[in-house]
């Protein structure tokens, strides 16, 4: 679905969302699950742990796709903007190209003309995303997948009174956190 959003001309937010959920979202959630069943879980418990996954894997690939925009190339390992260069249709690009504002129409003319974007195209647009709230966006979204992640694994840490499940469950929050916050 990723590489078919490159050539969509109108995909929007719900089926960006939906596509990274599908992706790294149900990859999280499993991971999850299946650790926690592994290691002895309560189905109940379990269920709290791939209800995290989920909300981490959506939170891990908003700030991915902020990363695919404004991160540092030598902390991602991706060139810089390399996103935009590829016209992808990542969550901050299409919530900037869905806003009513000016800078999300010249988005939608920039990434509507030739196959090719020069070096200060591919700058333009990053500044055009970020005027048209499509970074803001992102981030709150994220923010709002960490909290609910963060969520879940209270009301797991609650009904589950051992030390080593309270303290994997500060671990998992702590890598959540790093999650949203990273720069790499």
């Amino acid at each position: 679905m990723t590489l078919a959003f490159e050539q969509t001309d109108a995909v929007t937010i719900e089926q960006c969302l939906s596509m990274e959920a599908d992706k790294t979202a149900s990859l999280l959630a499993a991971a999850a699950r299946l650790g926690a069943l592994y290691g002895g879980a309560a189905p109940q418990t379990a269920g709290w742990l791939a209800a995290f996954g989920e909300h981490l894997g959506r939170a891990f690939q908003l700030a991915d796709d902020i990363l695919g925009i404004w991160g540092i190339a030598d902390a991602t390992g991706k060139p810089v903007l390399s996103d935009l260069r590829s016209r992808k249709k990542s969550a901050p690009v299409v919530a900037a190209l869905a806003a009513s504002h000016p800078a999300a129409e010249q988005l939608g003319r920039l990434y509507a003309q030739c196959d090719w974007l020069s070096e200060a195209d591919v700058h333009g647009a990053a500044t055009l995303v970020t005027l048209a709230g499509g970074r803001d966006w992102a981030q709150r979204r994220a923010n709002v997948h960490l909290r609910s992640a963060l969520g879940h694994l209270r009301e797991q840490s609650a009904h589950t009174g051992d030390y080593a499940a309270l303290t994997a469950s500060n671990e998992l929050a702590a890598l959540a956190r790093f999650v949203v916050t990273r720069r790499h």
